[in-house]
């Protein structure tokens, strides 16, 4: 009895204790998510970028004044970071400062999602520091202001997080209904990511929830566990019950969302702007670069699966010659792949390193070799990361524009976490560990579909807690050897310093101009707002001149249009479309004065001087139209100011 009594007292001694360890390890991942929402504070402090401001709050502006995307104005983007936007201006009122403080927010909330998603590979002190990068790496640290990529990837975390939630607790049902609802949300933010997640999602549902119990039986479907009971790290048997209801909501998000987009602007035209319009307008250079992508990843998947058909072939003979063979496969999927690219060396060089110290730690642990095969591993592991890391942290200030070395980790390490995830998907697709069997694919897919729009080089600002993930996915075989730690250490280490100048230099934000001293507005609704270069006193200029010579009943057109006018004057563009580049406006130039004379537009403002200096060759033959109808009245720093004084028609709407 004695016994028993001490038994009991030791396994709540035990318990007390990991929850202590759980609660000291999130706030260690508090501590780092607020060190991002800092990093994001001092970068508004360092850089704007008017044009892409201009685009988000200008448009929520006009969602915020009763105009609807899609039918009053057109926009090839999803929703719902404009309605966001637009729902602060409703309720505080326009001003650079909620903006920022959004984008803090957002930070922070990435960092934990991000942790959250880390434990189901990588526990303990091994996940936290993969969130380190994070830091400098979380999205607003890169890019300082309200973007969809961010967002869609933020709802994705979200999602993922109520996912396994769901999946490893019993919660109620109508919990698990609306966590299933918010899959469709990362549609809503960006087409190209967020419709391949709701699939994604659809797909894994099913699976785990109705047929992967047919076919390992009906044990596979049990319950883990009491009431909110959680095993550790997303061990728990599947909640097929709570699965269910979660798929159920998914299809009750999707059918609201397309009943939402009816009944507001109409499907047929959401359809039209968001992906017939978008897609024409492709640049051609993205459009080569998704085809040279795809032809790679094919090449490199059919001669990996025949390399892991070959070793599963192989896997009743000693244990040495499926390393033997893997290694030659590697050889010829290497020199495969130098002729599928022509280019790119270094990164196929890196990915075949990682692949083969990932590869050797396998084989050692399976073997139970000599710690020589653990050490090559480790060092062909965390090579490419020291590299990168020694790379940007001593010729940092060589790398001025967005090709910085820290890019160039990401298809390496994508490369490595398709093969890992081919190595595990026989056992990973009937095992109880959803998230752990799905997270590999996931990263990886939506970080491809991500890439189509600008190139790893672009595009991933938004994505980092992916290439997190894909470490932590990597890491996961590890667990139990006491190298794992190291592991994760050095990468979260090596990785931070590539981030820091990284961050610091704007390498991201190479496409404005970065000369000149800093200005900063110090008063008005763009309180804050710093910038290089002479472009904000030039748009100061400009609205002093707006207040006192132009009505404000009177409607205004802005070409470019880069900065954010309408917001900032309180007024409504009186044309339906913005920017005037070739993303977002489809028209011609003829066609843009055709629909300003028919809204019988007075005055039109045309900025010389750019902050985005290539704007001016994508809304080429704009100022040359209107000047050809409109008078030049005045000349500013920065800005012509066309006046017309009589309309051309009468007709306006």
């Amino acid at each position: 009895m004695t016994s028993c009594i001490g038994l009991t007292e030791t396994v709540a001694r035990l318990g007390e204790r990991g929850v202590w360890r759980q609660a000291l390890l999130w706030l260690a991942v508090c501590v780092l998510g607020f060190g991002a929402g800092a990093v994001h504070q001092w970068q508004t402090g360092r850089v704007g970028v008017l044009g892409d401001y201009a685009y988000i709050v200008d448009t929520a502006w006009r969602i915020a004044q009763g105009e609807v995307m899609y039918r009053d104005f057109g926009l090839p983007h999803s929703p719902l970071t404009f309605h966001v936007q637009a729902t602060l201006i409703k309720v505080f009122g326009f001003s650079y400062g909620v903006t920022a403080w959004y984008c803090t927010v957002v930070n922070v909330g990435y960092v934990l999602l991000t942790y959250g998603l880390v434990r189901v590979s990588v526990s303990g002190w091994s996940g936290v520091a993969l969130c380190v990068p994070l830091v400098w790496l979380a999205p607003h640290c890169i890019y300082p202001h309200p973007f969809y990529d961010p967002d869609v990837c933020l709802l994705v975390l979200l999602n993922l997080n109520l996912l396994q939630w769901v999946a490893t607790r019993r919660v109620g049902a109508v919990v698990a209904f609306l966590g299933g609802v918010t899959t469709v949300l990362p549609a809503l933010a960006k087409q190209n990511v967020g419709y391949p997640y709701v699939v994604l999602v659809v797909g894994v549902v099913v699976w785990w929830g109705w047929l992967r119990g047919r076919w390992v039986g009906a044990g596979a479907g049990s319950r883990g566990g009491g009431e909110g009971e959680s095993k550790e790290e997303g061990t728990a048997e599947l909640d097929v019950v709570g699965l269910r209801w979660f798929g159920a909501g998914v299809v009750a998000g999707v059918v609201g969302a397309a009943v939402w987009l009816e009944l507001i602007c109409g499907l047929g035209n959401y359809w039209r702007w968001v992906f017939a319009s978008a897609s024409r307008r492709v640049p051609d250079w993205i459009v080569k670069s998704a085809y040279k992508s795809y032809l790679m990843w094919f090449v490199w998947f059919c001669l990996s699966a025949l390399a892991l058909s070959w070793w599963l072939w192989q896997r009743e003979r000693p244990a040495i010659k499926p390393f033997l063979v893997m290694g030659v496969a590697l050889v010829f999927w290497f020199i495969a792949l130098i002729v599928a690219t022509q280019r790119d060396y270094l990164l196929w060089s890196w990915s075949a390193v990682l692949v083969l110290g990932w590869w050797g730690w396998q084989q050692g642990r399976l073997m139970n070799t000599s710690s020589w095969l653990g050490l090559t591993s480790l060092a062909f592991l965390l090579g490419p990361f020291v590299a990168i890391g020694l790379t940007a942290g001593l010729v940092g200030h060589f790398f001025t524009t967005a090709y910085h070395p820290v890019l160039f980790l990401w298809i390496p390490l994508m490369i490595l976490t398709v093969l890992a995830g081919l190595w595990h998907l026989p056992s990973a697709l009937f095992s109880s560990r959803l998230m752990w069997a799905l997270l590999p694919w996931l990263t990886v897919i939506l970080t491809f579909l991500s890439f189509l729009s600008q190139g790893y080089i672009n595009s991933s600002y938004g994505i980092w807690a992916f290439f997190v993930l894909m470490v932590a996915y990597v890491a996961s075989p590890l667990t139990g050897n006491p190298r794992q730690p190291l592991v994760c250490w050095g990468v979260a280490i090596t990785l931070t310093l590539a981030a820091v100048p990284y961050v610091q230099r704007n390498n991201r934000l190479c496409y404005i101009d970065q000369q000149g001293k800093v200005q900063k507005i110090t008063s008005g609704p763009l309180f804050g707002f710093t910038s290089y270069g002479p472009y904000l006193d030039n748009f100061t200029e400009l609205l002093d001149f707006v207040a006192d010579h132009i009505p404000k009943a009177e409607p205004v057109v802005c070409i470019p249009h880069e900065d954010p006018f309408y917001a900032v004057t309180g007024r409504r563009s009186p044309l339906p479309m913005f920017i005037f580049d070739r993303t977002s406006n489809p028209f011609p130039p003829e066609r843009v004065l055709e629909e300003a004379e028919r809204r019988q537009v007075k005055w039109v403002i045309v900025k010389r001087i750019l902050q985005f200096g290539s704007l001016a060759g994508e809304a080429k033959g704009l100022p040359e139209v209107f000047s050809e109808k409109y008078s030049r009245v005045a000349r500013l720093k920065g800005y012509d100011i066309l006046y017309r004084s009589a309309p051309a028609q009468v007709d306006s709407p």
